[in-house]
């Protein structure tokens, strides 16, 4: 908490637009600790979206999760928070009720380029150089920086990077990595006339991860 209030600080001290925070909304101990950090982070500066990432695959309680979206709404305000979960998800249901009137966000299923299930599209990605997940520098929790969010951005193949760096050595090193390169320059898809593979599929970040694993 204490590095996003700098991060937070700093953004308004360069007059710079926020995107969102991301959150399973389940860290906080009680209603007092949650009431007591969002309200910080607001009084810091923060006037950007609260994403929720919320699904089975998080194991959240509802009742814990309605209450961090009244929570939001009250200091952030009504339209201040979305709700994102990945497909299949059997959850959500309360988000329909009239009284639940936030944006809710369905995002396919993604598997890891080692995963048999990542291999069983009847078509292959469309090549878009990374404009998607790309494009943007993705601070890891060690200070490692990756160039996407894509979750391929957890191979050392990707990384450009630590967050002491300057922006102008994270870019040098971007430059000089051949990972790097072949997504945002060369394309991905053109890596596929070199190697065999599982199978196809239709997402980049599946097939991005199986290079920097295997490449």
């Amino acid at each position: 908490m204490d590095f996003l209030l700098e991060v937070t600080r700093a953004v308004v001290s360069h007059d710079l637009l926020f995107d969102q925070i991301m959150t399973n909304g389940d860290w906080w101990r009680d209603e007092a600790e949650l009431r007591n950090t969002l309200q910080t982070l607001y009084d810091a500066g923060y006037d950007g979206k609260i994403g929720l990432s919320w699904d089975e695959y998080h194991g959240q309680s509802e009742e814990r999760m309605l209450t961090f979206i009244k929570t939001v709404q009250e200091i952030f305000g009504e339209e201040a928070i979305n709700i994102q979960r990945v497909a299949s998800s059997g959850v959500l249901r309360q988000a329909q009720e009239p009284h639940i009137d936030i944006p809710l966000y369905t995002l396919p299923r993604t598997y890891p380029g080692d995963d048999p299930q990542a291999w069983k599209s009847k078509k292959w990605f469309k090549e878009d150089y990374c404009e998607g997940p790309g494009n943007i520098l993705y601070v890891h929790a060690d200070g490692n920086i990756a160039p996407c969010c894509g979750f391929a951005n957890e191979n050392p193949a990707l990384f450009i990077g630590k967050i002491t760096d300057s922006y102008e050595t994270i870019m040098k090193n971007a430059a000089q990595n051949e990972m790097v390169q072949l997504c945002f320059t060369k394309g991905l898809s053109r890596y596929r006339r070199f190697k065999k593979f599982p199978g196809k599929t239709s997402d980049i970040c599946s097939f991005c991860d199986y290079i920097c694993k295997n490449k």
